[in-house]
């Protein structure tokens, strides 16, 4: 009888831990799941934070360029300029040709943007 008694108990206490086992992992599943659904959205919500300010520069260029024909000479100009200048400063910080001319769009870039603003 004690036998009996004592297996059920095992039998029992065995089970709880089984369930609480496949609550556990079940649970910390669905948070998982949770996290990588928040990092897709903040992924896609930077990708249209980064699309919105693309947009709004273009937005900005063209309507300097739009503008009068002496302030599209300037805006031409300056955006030139600051082409000159980000390749003369990646070529000052050790970057080969390559380098240099892929950082002069970026500075031309920025020269938009402070424009337009």
């Amino acid at each position: 009888m004690d036998k009996l008694i004592e297996a059920s108990g095992s039998l029992i206490s065995g089970g709880l831990v089984a369930l609480l086992t496949w609550w556990l992992t079940t649970r910390a599943r669905n948070r998982q799941d949770q996290e990588r659904k928040r990092e897709a959205l903040r992924g896609r919500a930077d990708a249209l934070m980064v699309a919105v300010s693309d947009l709004r520069t273009a937005g900005a260029a063209n309507q300097m360029l739009g503008e009068t024909l002496v302030e599209r000479g300037r805006t031409v100009l300056l955006a030139g300029l600051a082409c000159v200048g980000g390749t003369a400063r990646a070529r000052i910080a050790g970057g080969t040709d390559v380098r240099s001319g892929l950082a002069a769009p970026g500075a031309g870039r920025s020269c938009w943007r402070k424009r337009g603003s």
